[in-house]
This record gives C-alpha cells, sequence and structure tokens, in this order.
C-alpha cells in the first residue's frame, strides 16, 4: 500500500483495491520471529486476507473460540521525512501489542488477564521516527488477543496513518463534540428532575429525568474520554450494563404515568425481573456471562416495554391526543435509529 503523502491522515482501511489488504496468520508467531519479518520472507499461503475493521470470527469462523490472531499490513512510506507520525488502529477486542518493522511499540491491557481489559477502547499509537523507512516498504503487525470467544480484530471505527498533532486533533474533537450533544439530554433531565421536586405528584417527571440522565451517563462511559479518568475497566462496564438495563424501563414507566395507565400485574413482573437482573449485574464480576445474559434474557424483555409503549401511544393518538403524537413520532425515529446502529456494528 503505496502512502504518498501525510499531509492530512491517510487511510489504512481494507477496499476493493488490493493493495489495500490487511492479512491474518493462521498460526502463532514469537517476538523473535515478527522481528526476522521482511517482505521477502512473507509467505502469503500461511496469512489470509481479510475485511479490516470488522469482526474477523465472523468473516473466518476458524478464528472463532477465543484464538489470538496476528494481522500484518505492508506500506510504502513517501521519501519525504515527515516526523511526528501516529496510526489508528481502532476498536480492538480485547488487548494488544502493536508492532512497527517487527519493533514493539505499544500495548494495550493486560495479557492473558481474566478480566477484560479495552475491548471498546480507540487505539491511537505514536511511532517513533528512528523506525520508520522512508522510501521504502515498511510492516505492521498487530498482535491480538480477544475476550469474548465469538468477536476479534479491529471491530469498529477505523485505521489511518497521520502527523500526530492532526490525529490528536481529530480525535478528540469527534469525542469532545459527542460530551457537547450529552450537555442538551443533561440539561433536560435536570429540567424535568427540578419539575418534580415542585410538583411531587407528576411522577412522570422523575421517570423522563432518570431517563435522560442515564441515558447521559451511558454515553459517557462509552466515549473515549473516560480513560483519561484511570478507573478500572471492568467497574465502567459493569455501571454501563446497569444503566443500559435501567432505560428501557423508565421510558416505559414514563409513558404509563404521563397517560395515567394503571400498573397491572404483568407490568410488576416484568419490572420484578429487572430488578434480579440489576442486582445480579452488581454482584457479578464476569461480563461474558452479562453480556450474555443483555443480549439472550433482558433485551427479550425489552420488546415487552416497547410493545406496551407503541399500543399506548397509537391508543391516545386515535383518541386525538397530540401529545400522544408527537411522542410516537420521536420513539419511532429512536426505534428507527437503534435498529440501523444495530446493523452497521
Amino acid at each position: 500500500f503505496q502512502v504518498t503523502n501525510l499531509e492530512s491522515p491517510v487511510s489504512l482501511d481494507s477496499n476493493e483495491n488490493q493493495d489495500s489488504a490487511w492479512y491474518v496468520f493462521t498460526g502463532e508467531l514469537t517476538e523473535s520471529e515478527i522481528k526476522k519479518q521482511s517482505l521477502a520472507l512473507f509467505d502469503k499461503s500461511l496469512w489470509k486476507t481479510v475485511k479490516v475493521p470488522g469482526n474477523i470470527a465472523k468473516e473466518a469462523p476458524e478464528f472463532q473460540g477465543k484464538k489470538n490472531i496476528l494481522l500484518a499490513k505492508w506500506i510504502r512510506m513517501p521519501k519525504d521525512n515527515q516526523g511526528n507520525i501516529s496510526i489508528r488502529l481502532g476498536v480492538i477486542n480485547d488487548r494488544d501489542k502493536f508492532y512497527w518493522n517487527g519493533v514493539k511499540i505499544a500495548e494495550t491491557g493486560k495479557w492473558d488477564a481474566l478480566e477484560p481489559q479495552s475491548y471498546d477502547r480507540i487505539r491511537l499509537y505514536p511511532i517513533p521516527n528512528q523506525l520508520i523507512n522512508y522510501g521504502e516498504t515498511n510492516l505492521i503487525m498487530v498482535h491480538i488477543q480477544p475476550y469474548f470467544d465469538y468477536t476479534v480484530g479491529v471491530e469498529q471505527d477505523s485505521t489511518s496513518l497521520g502527523k500526530s498533532s492532526q490525529m490528536m486533533k481529530k480525535f478528540y474533537f469527534e469525542e469532545f463534540t459527542k460530551l457537547l450533544f450529552l450537555v442538551v439530554y443533561l440539561t433536560v433531565g435536570g429540567y424535568f428532575l427540578f419539575l418534580f421536586i415542585r410538583r411531587r405528584r407528576e411522577s412522570e417527571n422523575l421517570f423522563f429525568a432518570l431517563f435522560s440522565i442515564g441515558l447521559v451517563f451511558y454515553n459517557l462511559l462509552r466515549n473515549q474520554i473516560k480513560y483519561e479518568f484511570g478507573i478500572p475497566f471492568l467497574y465502567m462496564k459493569k455501571v454501563e450494563y446497569m444503566i443500559l438495563l435501567t432505560l428501557i424501563p423508565f421510558m416505559f414507566h414514563f409513558i404509563r404515568k404521563l397517560f395515567d395507565f394503571k400498573y397491572l400485574l404483568l407490568f410488576k413482573i416484568i419490572d420484578g425481573l429487572q430488578i434480579c437482573f440489576f442486582l445480579f449485574f452488581l454482584i457479578t464480576s464476569n461480563i461474558e456471562i452479562n453480556n450474555w445474559m443483555m443480549n439472550k434474557m433482558i433485551q427479550p424483555t425489552w420488546i415487552f416495554y416497547v410493545v406496551i409503549i407503541l399500543y399506548y401511544l397509537l391508543k391516545k393518538t386515535r383518541e386525538k391526543d397530540k401529545q400522544a403524537g408527537l411522542i410516537l413520532i420521536g420513539m419511532l425515529v429512536v426505534l428507527v435509529a437503534s435498529l440501523l446502529d444495530i446493523l452497521s456494528t
């Protein structure tokens, strides 16, 4: 892959051009073997072409089952010495070791740890200038150890190479822009919480405030800036799961109280299940089990909440309730956006 200039960040993602290919190794290489790799000794018969970013375990099922992988990409750098170059390797599941021309430059996460380390963190590594062969071919290698058994590799985001100042500027601009949008939700949540404090009988304000504030903290825990605080990854993930668990029930009770529908026994049973799930997340530290429960047990119960919400909103809309009509439109927009988000990841 030819890098012509680095005046702006250059994408390293796979595309239809064969020169952009990433390769994955079907076995294991020691660090000494990685150091010996060269273009002349690179045996493509031992490597498989894969799409980066993407879930390699899904693309190539032989990599399922928590198997370590080694990604490689050859790039030819421009002749001019650029200086202060960084590489963005996207979101890697879960821990990684990054090599440039056989030399380990950086790593994220504790290798062979039982707990997850950083499977939602964007990797952004500076490259020592003395290791870059300008005007020649350079080898990028990323050794990856997954946490989940069904996914591995550079799962999300993008890979790119560029001047460190531009790469960092782009990274922080994206993350702080997301935080600015959260200020809107936090303001709305604070406003409805204030309304509840002033009028305690209108508990729908409390439920909407809890939903809005919960949404803020959930997205904050999915923002890369969280790593600046030095909080252990496991704790952040536990809190993220617990907050996510509460969002749909809070929205359900907001609609229920707003339109004064009865709190039926069936609703109480479903809410009781959510409380049990919440307490389980609180006491367990096994993120694999939490993830399985979220996908297989908890999210199916959300279908019930969503169906009941839509039923109530449609019923009130047919009764010419303008407020219900506006909320229904908003709910449908959120559902479509959520579906598109799920299909894109």
